[in-house]
């Protein structure tokens, strides 16, 4: 016979095992998706705080009524998009029927699709040659006022340069460590541990070779190992006002930086983000003349239609059928 002594070690285990597979099944989404989809979710819950509706399980009529409310209020259907997404992951975590793929609701995001349309309110790239009427860059105007002697102003230098040099995603560049970094004579490797299109972990590497004085990516990244003694661990960190070098930066850290930075340069914060440091070097690179291949090089998409419209500016203009007739 068993007796509940013998069955309280299994089950104790047994309630381990579950917490570990639970918690590994939480990394089967980005870093980046895992942010969206909780501030997605807690503007979702405060509406149906609002309307006196139920979040979870939430009835189709109710989550109507929600997604109503947020048109409303000026929400796209992308934006919308994203809160479906996280309220359909939770009920089917919750192990209960998922509401956003009843009809009605399909009906009604066609509608505000056709309203709006569907295209996000996309950010400036950060764009590193300069326009008809300038004599310097965007970039090169962002680095002037960076300060080269304060250890401040060498991380952001470092930051920016690193960012934009191997088209980094802002959860890339508070994942890269000392050891992700390899110096090579004609500049050095970064290795991406983990990425939006790499869930994997099998890692990509990007070559950024020495760039021209003021904006080598190389030189500012050793000038800030060097000053912040840093030989190990995250690579870019916060520094406090007296300062001290403490943890690794967060994603919205980094994001704040870059807009102090542009906002500084007399640039408007509010039209860039953090994201405009790799379509910045992307719409540069490809405007300069480079291939959707060697692009993907360095932006490691895996779909050629992601990058074909950053070729497709420069040769609308080269390959145009008007040429001699206008």
């Amino acid at each position: 016979m068993i007796t509940a002594p013998d069955i309280l070690p299994h089950a104790g285990t047994l309630t381990n095992a579950l917490a570990d597979a639970e918690e590994f099944a939480s990394y089967a989404l980005s870093e980046g998706t895992r942010d969206a989809y909780r501030r997605a979710y807690a503007v979702y819950r405060d509406r149906c705080e609002a309307l006196r509706a139920t979040p979870l399980p939430c009835p189709v009529q109710d989550l109507l009524a929600v997604l109503g409310s947020l048109a409303k209020d000026g929400r796209s259907a992308s934006r919308l998009g994203v809160i479906l997404a996280a309220v359909g992951l939770a009920h089917r975590l919750a192990d209960q029927p998922d509401p956003t793929t009843h009809q009605r609701i399909k009906l009604l995001m066609r509608g505000v699709r056709n309203v709006r349309g569907t295209a996000p309110g996309k950010r400036q790239p950060l764009y590193a040659l300069p326009r008809p009427d300038q004599t310097k860059s965007d970039l090169e105007c962002v680095l002037e006022k960076v300060p080269e002697l304060t250890l401040v102003g060498k991380r952001d230098r470092a930051l920016l340069l690193i960012g934009f040099a191997a088209a980094l995603r802002r959860s890339e560049l508070c994942g890269l460590t000392v050891k992700d970094i390899e110096q090579v004579e004609r500049g050095m490797l970064v290795t991406i541990r983990r990425s939006k299109g790499d869930q994997g972990g099998t890692g990509q590497t990007v070559a950024i070779p020495h760039g021209t004085k003021g904006r080598c990516p190389v030189t500012a990244l050793q000038a800030w190992l060097t000053a912040a003694r840093i030989t190990e661990g995250g690579l870019f960190r916060s520094i406090d006002r007296h300062g001290h070098v403490g943890e690794s930066l967060s994603p919205q850290t980094v994001a704040l930086i870059v807009k102090r930075r542009l906002q500084i340069a007399g640039l408007d914060p509010a039209a860039y983000s953090a994201h405009s440091l790799r379509s910045g070097f992307l719409t540069s690179a490809a405007d300069n003349g480079a291939s959707v291949w060697e692009l993907m090089g360095v932006s490691r998409h895996k779909d050629v239609k992601t990058l074909q419209a950053y070729v497709k500016r420069r040769e609308g203009f080269e390959n145009y059928p008007g040429k001699g007739i206008i």
